[in-house]
């Protein structure tokens, strides 16, 4: 179902009513109330997509993803226990094959049992308790060699510190930002500019505030650093600016 204009705005809205949303556009940009109430629900949608797909990639980058200590154990879990599958395995199939218990001859076939239950599938059924061959496991055992071997080769090559990196641009602040842009650019006239003023350089570029101060309407939204909005408006929304 195709959800329409109005239903998309609707919900960024009501999260983000007019009275928190027209403080700041007329603080920064100098608006008009006509002008802040026409761009109210885009910068309420802009914001509520921004701290959506924030929430979202949060989510990602702590479930299921290891640290670089983390992988390098795992290559070597997966050495050791490859070859403790190999000696286990050759382990069985050597008594199954070389042990005669004599005094008890069904120890024999049992163990043999085991080694074909070992060697097959829990779904099949087709367990003989009197089989007379041994199973061996020579292809299995070998596979474990070769994966243990591989695992150790996997370390030697290993490098935490590529695993460790971060990415340098956020692609949520990347997208808010370009918006933020366009929005800027459509209430002030001006093209948005993250450069600062040589006299005034304690003070963020008016873009540059303007971002902060809407990424802090919603606080579950991560507020970008100063370092943040300008390295990732001048790589990404400069460059579409100049473009257009």
């Amino acid at each position: 179902m195709v959800r329409t204009k109005k239903e998309i705005f609707s919900g960024a809205c009501f999260q983000y009513p007019y009275k928190k949303v027209a403080p700041l556009l007329f603080k920064n940009t100098k608006c008009s109330e006509l002008a802040a109430i026409k761009h109210w629900p885009w910068v309420a949608w802009t914001v509520a997509n921004y701290v959506l797909r924030r929430t979202a990639d949060a989510d990602d980058a702590e479930s299921g993803v290891l640290g670089p200590k983390e992988y390098e154990a795992e290559l070597v879990r997966l050495e050791k226990y490859s070859l403790g599958i190999a000696r286990i395995l050759r382990t069985f199939s050597h008594d199954a094959v070389n042990m005669e218990f004599r005094d008890a001859p069904r120890k024999t076939q049992h163990l043999r049992q085991i080694c074909q239950i070992l060697a097959s599938r829990p779904a099949d059924n087709a367990i003989d308790s009197n089989a007379a061959e041994v199973v061996l496991f020579t292809e299995t055992i070998n596979e474990m060699y070769e994966c243990a071997e591989s695992a150790k080769c996997a370390q030697l090559v290993f490098q935490g510190e590529l695993l460790a990196r971060k990415r340098r641009v956020d692609p949520a602040l990347r997208q808010f930002i370009t918006f933020m842009a366009v929005i800027w650019a459509s209430l002030t006239g001006k093209s948005a500019a993250a450069s600062r003023v040589q006299n005034r350089a304690d003070e963020n570029p008016p873009f540059v505030r303007f971002v902060l101060d809407l990424c802090a309407l919603d606080k579950d939204a991560i507020q970008p650093t100063d370092a943040q909005s300008e390295m990732t408006h001048r790589t990404k929304a400069m460059g579409r600016l100049r473009r257009a």
